[in-house]
């Protein structure tokens, strides 16, 4: 049986794969809302859907036409719920309470596949996993139950979660320079999951995190990420867009007009013990193509810093 990969990562589009894909091939696909839109309107859902979080993103598209926050995010839950609505009562369903909980309140759909609902305590305690942070481990459980559902057994699963270094740009480790260590998170274009990536890496007793941030705006509330900043961080140091235009007069940081800016002012201040998190927090476009360009430049950046 061939397994076939596609989704947000460079080099694996989903449309790639109508050109692969045979009737007995097991397709892994991550698909964000503007795919599941589409889905929606051909009323498809694949046959094990995993819906790992809902958090805010994208408002500045599903809010465009001026409506409340709540209704944008309606609107943004509904389209990505297509990964579940339309399937047969022979699909499975895999997610976490807080997500099912909204799912439960759509209007018009009913539930009547198989639903599991996925937590932390599958995943043993002292299994290992490369990837840092209490949401990987919440990751890595979605992806446990998934793996059950394909029929993999538990001594496979664990064995894979293990020797799985993660994927590019997702709090992604780059090594050391001089005792502080540097981790690539440039996936992370919301505020939330800058969060995350601070509760990961940080230290709240000694504020061990020099953060690069900043970009383009989602029209995203920042004051949590604000709050988090204040916990974790030494220093910030923010790229320039229109994100951080929102964000610059709220916070002690230095405003820098090149990655490789960035990365020096992230560097200078920097002691053995100290992380270099770079973790935008906002979109990619202006100072940058896409975020795979965003990628690329910080990872250069680092590399000629040895």
């Amino acid at each position: 049986e061939e397994i076939l990969l596609g989704g947000n990562v460079r080099g694996l589009s989903n449309l790639q794969l109508l050109k692969q894909v045979k009737e007995d091939s097991l397709c892994v696909m991550e698909l964000d809302s503007w795919q599941l839109q589409g889905f929606g309107w051909a009323k498809i859902s694949p046959q094990i859907a995993v819906f790992t979080n809902f958090m805010e993103d994208h408002l500045n598209y599903y809010g465009a036409d001026g409506v409340s926050k709540e209704e944008a995010m309606r609107r943004y839950f509904e389209d990505k719920a297509n990964i579940f609505t339309h399937q047969e009562e022979s699909g499975v369903f895999i997610t976490t309470p807080a997500v099912f909980e909204r799912a439960k309140q759509l209007a018009g759909v009913e539930i009547g596949q198989e639903v599991i609902l996925a937590d932390e305590s599958v995943i043993p305690e002292d299994s290992l996993l490369s990837m840092p942070g209490a949401h990987n481990r919440l990751n890595a459980a979605l992806a446990y139950e998934a793996l059950k559902a394909v029929s993999l057994e538990d001594e496979e699963i664990f064995a894979g979660l293990a020797s799985f270094p993660g994927v590019p740009g997702r709090l992604e480790y780059l090594g050391e320079r001089d005792g502080v260590k540097i981790y690539n998170d440039n996936n992370a274009t919301t505020p939330a999951a800058t969060i995350r990536g601070l509760e990961a890496v940080g230290n709240v007793d000694d504020k061990n995190v020099v953060l690069i941030a900043g970009g383009a705006n989602k029209n995203i509330d920042p004051a949590e990420l604000l709050e988090a900043v204040g916990r974790y961080c030494k220093k910030v140091v923010l790229l320039p867009g229109t994100g951080t235009d929102v964000i610059k007069g709220l916070l002690e940081a230095e405003v820098v007009e090149s990655m490789e800016a960035a990365v020096a002012a992230g560097l200078a201040v920097g002691q053995p013990g100290d992380v270099l998190l770079f973790s935008p927090g906002f979109a990619s476009f202006g100072l940058f193509k896409n975020e795979y360009e965003r990628n690329d430049a910080f990872v250069a950046c680092v590399n000629k810093s040895e």
